[in-house]
């Protein structure tokens, strides 16, 4: 299950960028309009990993 939200400051090789989880829906200010690397890194460290939380990318 994922929290209600989540934000946090990520480090990148182009710059500093952040990502949010609110509503349901995932954002990164990276140029990238598809998953990123900074999501998936905030991922790793805050949603547990598992059948229930796994879901295609729209």
């Amino acid at each position: 299950m994922y929290p209600r939200w989540i934000e946090a400051m990520v480090d990148g090789d182009t710059g500093r960028h952040l990502v949010n989880y609110r509503k349901g829906r995932w954002s990164c200010t990276c140029a990238r309009l598809t998953r990123c690397s900074h999501r998936t890194a905030v991922e790793l460290v805050t949603v547990p990993l598992g059948p229930a939380t796994v879901q295609a990318d729209t």
